[in-house]
């Protein structure tokens, strides 16, 4: 879902494709896509799969190397978000340009603290930990040390709206389009609320 609200989306062999304007073939990709039409206030994140141990793994750095340059050719800084589970692959990406953001996602149970105070003293801005492992408490202790939190993947309607409730940055999802209503009725349940509140003081 992009930043205005409408939808990008892809099944395997299909366009890339874009409810309000465009759409292209499967072969282009991604950067392709951001090349042919950059859909005004998108933002994009980009996760690097690059862990130790996988077949392709590339201790060499030119992946993030590669990551760093594709992503600010194509969008600002601003509208960008560089992931990864290997941690050691965002720091490389914030050697190669401090000006992207960047994110550590996590998935082990390393502890509340110790997670983010990793991820702060890396010097990135952002923790994408797994949903099984946020409660209130994670998002708090996230905003008093300046992190925003981006939750993965939550595809529930009352989880969506508890993250949003706590405060969370963003949330991962397959279901955009349910997403999307949760916010809208979380906004619309808050202007009515503030509408009866004026009304009651005018009383």
């Amino acid at each position: 879902m992009t930043a205005s609200g409408h939808m990008l989306s892809q099944r395997p062999g299909t366009p890339l494709q874009c409810e309000r304007c465009c759409s292209v073939p499967p072969s282009r990709g991604l950067v392709g896509w951001l090349r042919a039409h950059p859909c005004e206030g998108m933002g994009v994140n980009v996760e690097v799969k690059n862990l130790p141990g996988d077949p392709d793994h590339d201790a060499a750095a030119m992946v993030c190397e590669a990551v760093a340059g594709l992503a600010v050719a194509y969008r600002s800084p601003k509208q960008v978000l560089v992931s990864s589970f290997d941690i050691t692959a965002v720091d490389r990406i914030r050697a190669t340009d401090p000006s992207l953001p960047t994110a550590w996602i996590v998935a082990e149970r390393h502890g509340t603290d110790l997670m983010l105070d990793r991820t702060a003293a890396h010097g990135h801005g952002s923790v994408n930990p797994w949903d099984e492992l946020v409660d209130e408490h994670l998002v708090s202790a996230s905003q008093d040390r300046g992190l925003a939190v981006l939750v993965w993947t939550v595809d529930d309607p009352g989880r969506m709206a508890e993250l949003i409730d706590w405060g969370v940055d963003g949330i991962v999802t397959n279901r955009p389009g349910l997403a999307r209503a949760v916010i809208d009725g979380l906004r619309q349940s808050v202007s009515e609320m503030k509408r009866l509140m004026v009304e009651a003081r005018s009383l």
